[in-house]
């Protein structure tokens, strides 16, 4: 069967109540789900130039677009009620990596817009309740525009990851405070080509994982950081699958364990790791998805699960939607990690 790379969110409302927003040519769809199972669906839009976002707030649906004309367009649906703001009085060339980010009161709405060449302008709109300001956070230079950023929303603070140039990743933090941007901070460089970015923050601890390039082929890379303020301090680093082509690599924090989940081959593999990234297990290629329809689904909840921090994780489409590649082994195959691929980090 496949993997589909089309953009598909599933948020959990209060009581158990799934919604699920997917895109299909242009349009955006909104479908509540009962259990598992096909319930009503909306048409929200017929306008989407290419990319959208969501978050969920209480009992309230966000959905963020750039339409056909370049506007950003914000739609609220608050049970059967659908309220739809222009937020930008003209229309932008078109976005990239567009997120959205909401807490309390506060909304963030991030993107990168193409400059000349290889340069992007990583641009901030930021609603506090009553006005909207916007910042420019960093001009990047990248050739590929995969994931090249991961936004992390925190207590006070808002978290950008992002790729400052193909090889270099950097991280900014936005103070809620005093609304302001602090200088970026580089986590990682060297010389070698990467592609994608995942991340999550646990007990202030940042995971971070991306693919890099290693001999010509592509392997995933985890490192994790201890965050002091606005100092990260690197307490582990190791690479994760075999050399080849893997993608979309994806970090789970799931009832005290870590996990690493990728796609390669129209399969997903994944690594636990029970001490939070000191030593990993061996491999696990889950054979399931080779018989299955499968996407990558970006997770929202309205209730927060200490055991749990979750993002994005792949799994099954219809008739039952579930999540792959972590929890049981059970249906799993062991694969060994090949000696050339296995480092270690020494403090």
């Amino acid at each position: 069967m496949s993997f589909f790379t089309d953009k598909w969110i599933v948020g959990e409302m209060k009581s158990n109540e799934l919604v699920l927003l997917r895109k299909s040519k242009g349009n955006i769809f909104l479908e509540r789900l009962s259990q598992n199972k096909k319930g009503n669906k909306e048409h929200l839009t017929a306008e989407v130039l290419e990319e959208y976002d969501a978050a969920i707030l209480s009992d309230k649906i966000y959905v963020l677009y750039q339409n056909v004309e370049g506007h950003l367009i914000l739609i609220v649906v608050n049970g059967n009620k659908k309220e739809e703001i222009q937020l930008t009085h003209t229309g932008l060339s078109e976005v990239f990596n567009l997120c959205l980010e909401i807490k309390d009161k506060f909304i963030h709405i991030l993107y990168a817009i193409r400059g000349e060449g290889n340069k992007y302008y990583i641009k901030h709109h930021f609603y506090d309740g009553s006005k909207w300001e916007e910042f420019l956070v960093d001009v990047i230079s990248v050739k590929k525009v995969i994931n090249q950023m991961k936004a992390i929303l925190m207590k006070d603070r808002l978290h950008l990851i992002y790729y400052n140039d193909d090889y270099n990743i950097s991280i900014k933090s936005f103070n809620l405070d005093n609304l302001t941007w602090s200088n970026s901070f580089n986590l990682i460089s060297n010389s070698n080509e990467k592609l994608f970015l995942d991340g999550i923050v646990v007990n202030n601890n940042l995971h971070l994982a991306f693919c890099e390039y290693v001999d010509e082929n592509l392997v995933v890379k985890y490192l994790r950081y201890e965050c002091q303020d606005e100092n990260y301090i690197k307490t582990a680093e190791e690479f994760i699958s075999n050399e080849g082509s893997p993608s979309h690599p994806t970090v789970i924090y799931y009832k005290n364990d870590l996990w690493i989940t990728w796609l390669e081959l129209d399969k997903v593999f994944s690594r636990l790791s029970k001490d939070m990234g000191n030593s990993w297990t061996q491999i696990y290629m889950w054979n399931e998805t080779k018989k299955i329809d499968f996407i990558r689904y970006k997770y929202l909840a309205v209730e927060k699960d200490e055991n749990v921090c979750l993002n994005y994780s792949f799994g099954s489409i219809y008739p039952e939607i579930r999540f792959l590649g972590f929890g049981s082994t059970r249906s799993a195959v062991e694969i060994p990690v090949k000696k050339k691929t296995t480092m270690r980090f020494r403090l």
